[in-house]
């Protein structure tokens, strides 16, 4: 999965969008497996040496594989 960067106003549905998509990738996994930072709340080299360095470090095993080549209706 590539990087991806979402904008748009309050309450769209940013956050639910991204915890949809990890959910189904990552299965029971996905508190192990994403992160989440407010840019507005977070932000500094002291979250990039702290929290991001740290959550980079540590690999996350899917506990399911997805069909992701087939949409799920």
């Amino acid at each position: 999965m590539p990087h991806m960067i979402l904008t748009g106003s309050p309450g769209i549905g940013k956050t639910t969008c991204v915890m949809a998509l990890a959910r189904k990738m990552l299965g029971d996994s996905v508190k192990d497996g994403m992160l989440e930072l407010n840019a507005s709340d977070e932000r500094g080299i002291d979250v990039v040496r702290g929290k991001i360095k740290m959550f980079a470090q540590h690999k996350v095993y899917a506990t399911r594989l997805p069909s992701l080549t087939r949409p799920t209706v």
